[in-house]
């Protein structure tokens, strides 16, 4: 998770620095009353339990899907679900979120967004020598920060890293991912 905090400040600062020198502007062409997107990635996942922790930092891959309404082009707000997943040959893990969202973009000439959320969050841990598969949901926690380049009259390209945190009765998960967007508006 060290390295996906580092990333993550870098990440940042290189999206707040291009923020204030991008020429496009979203002002005079409004976004349509509703958005939809997906974003394809991976990152890093850990796994909680009173007295063991599992860092599994070898990677996994991810996937989000967002849908929701435009309030103005500066504030989203809607639903999104994603997942995080890391595979052995024994048994696979799986960090799944559900949460609604809220997205503002605070610069008037610029791409760059935050978003948070709250909804819960489902592990799924399949056994595949014993085809067996167990799963818990909890109380999840989103957030992200990211940036999106417009690149016709609605489609967005955009970079993105989401953490999640979910609070289970006797453990909590949390990932951190890095997604390549895809975005309607």
């Amino acid at each position: 998770m060290k390295l996906i905090l580092k990333i993550s400040v870098i990440f940042a600062c290189l999206i707040t620095t291009q923020a204030f020198g991008q020429t496009y502007s979203i002002q005079g062409r409004d976004r349509s009353s509703w958005y939809i997107g997906f974003g394809v990635g991976g990152g890093q996942g850990v796994l909680d339990l009173e007295g063991f922790n599992e860092d599994f930092s070898e990677g996994g891959v991810g996937f989000m899907f967002k849908v929701g309404g435009v309030i103005n082009n500066r504030l989203l707000v809607g639903f999104e679900t994603s997942a995080w997943r890391y595979q052995e040959d024994a048994y696979a893990m799986q960090f799944n979120h559900y949460n609604g969202m809220v997205t503002f973009f605070p610069f008037d000439n610029a791409g760059f967004f935050i978003k948070g959320g709250l909804g819960f969050g489902v592990l799924v841990i399949e056994f595949d020598r014993y085809h067996l598969e167990s799963s818990e949901a909890g109380f999840d926690i989103k957030g992200g920060i990211g940036y999106e380049l417009r690149l016709g009259e609605a489609f967005h390209l955009g970079g993105e890293f989401d953490f999640a945190a979910t609070t289970h009765e006797d453990f909590t998960t949390q990932d951190g991912m890095f997604l390549i967007t895809f975005s309607w508006y």
